[in-house]
C-alpha cells in the first residue's frame, strides 16, 4: 500500500516523480535510461523514484524477452497513474512485447531529436505520441 503522504505530494506538486508520470503519459513506454536522459537525472535517482511509483501502484514495468538479467526495464502507466496525470484511467493489463519495443523505439527518436537536433539546427517545438496520428474509421 502506498504512503498516503507520498501520493498527496504527487497530486499537489510538479516534482520530479510527477514529471516521470507525465513523460510516461506522453510517450506510453520509456526505459529507465530514457527517463534518466529525458530528465537529465542520474539513472540511480530515476530508478529510486520509479521503484517508489511502482510500489504506489502508479506504474508497472517489464523486461521484454527476459525478466532477469541486464535488459532494461520498460515502464508504463497503470490506471491509477493515468488518473493522477490526466484524470482518466487507462485499461488495466500488460502491454504486448512488440508494443513495448515499438513505443520505446519511437521515444528514442524523440530523445535523439532533443539531444542532437540543436547541433544541426533542429529544434523540437513539441511532441505528439504516435496515437495522435491514428486514423479513425467509421
Amino acid at each position: 500500500m502506498a504512503d498516503r503522504d507520498y501520493l498527496t505530494r504527487l497530486r499537489t506538486s510538479d516534482g520530479p516523480s510527477h514529471h516521470l508520470l507525465v513523460l510516461l503519459d506522453q510517450h506510453r513506454v520509456l526505459t529507465t535510461g530514457q527517463l534518466a536522459r529525458a530528465t537529465a537525472t542520474p539513472e540511480r535517482t530515476v530508478r529510486y523514484r520509479l521503484d517508489r511509483l511502482q510500489a504506489a501502484g502508479l506504474i508497472a514495468c517489464t523486461r521484454p524477452g527476459r525478466e532477469t538479467g541486464s535488459a532494461p526495464r520498460h515502464w508504463w502507466l497503470r490506471p491509477a497513474g493515468a488518473r493522477m496525470v490526466t484524470g482518466t484511467a487507462l485499461a488495466e493489463g500488460r502491454p504486448a512485447g512488440m508494443f513495448v519495443a515499438h513505443a520505446a523505439s519511437i521515444a528514442e527518436v524523440w530523445l535523439a531529436l532533443v539531444e542532437h537536433g540543436p547541433a544541426v539546427g533542429v529544434e523540437v517545438a513539441g511532441w505528439a505520441a504516435d496515437r495522435s496520428g491514428w486514423q479513425t474509421w467509421d
